[in-house]
């Protein structure tokens, strides 16, 4: 037997039982309570960023934060050829990899740097993403659909999982389109 189970050592999951509820075959020393959340951050964007915000039609996030991608530059491609394919504008998380090299991005591509989710999320559309549970959670409690996991997929808030190295710009662009849905957004 688990020493956790004969001990009867308290066990947290930390995730939203609406995505995972606890199945009734788990001993009573376990339990879901939910995700956690920080108090938003202060936080001033830059002018910039303001500009691209207020400049058009809503946009979505795209951001693999702390993953490092062994190639950045072929994944920066996949993901501008997806934007304009659907003709979306996106603000692009530089995270760990440094997507989008040097450049400050365009009319509908913002590449951005250290910034908090949590005031970030509240002037997008929709979050795609590496499904850090940070990320899931502030895109969940935000109501925003995600491209990430078969928990949202299934709870109807988001496209089927795209495994990362059948990533490409025709499915993540399909993935894009589903975020984008009245029915993504009210499963959100």
């Amino acid at each position: 037997p688990c020493l956790t189970k004969t001990l009867g050592v308290p066990v947290t999951y930390c995730w939203s039982p609406a995505l995972a509820p606890k199945s009734v075959d788990w001993p009573e020393n376990i339990d879901i309570c939910g995700f956690f959340f920080r108090d938003a951050p202060k936080y001033q964007p830059e002018p910039a960023l303001e500009q691209f915000l207020a400049s058009g039609p809503p946009l979505i996030y795209i951001g693999f934060s702390s993953i490092v991608i062994d190639d950045p530059d072929k994944l920066t491609v996949t993901i501008l050829d997806a934007v304009r394919a659907i003709g979306t504008r996106a603000i692009v998380s530089r995270g760990w990899s440094k997507l989008g090299g040097d450049s400050a991005g365009d009319d509908q591509v913002f590449f951005l740097g250290d910034y908090p989710h949590e005031w970030l999320f509240q002037h997008i559309t929709a979050v795609i993403h590496h499904r850090g549970a940070g990320t899931t959670a502030c895109g969940l409690l935000n109501a925003k659909p995600s491209t990430i996991g078969n928990m949202v997929h299934a709870g109807g808030a988001g496209p089927d999982p795209i495994p990362f190295k059948a990533l490409n710009n025709s499915n993540l662009a399909e993935a894009i389109l589903f975020c984008l849905t009245p029915e993504a957004s009210a499963a959100a």
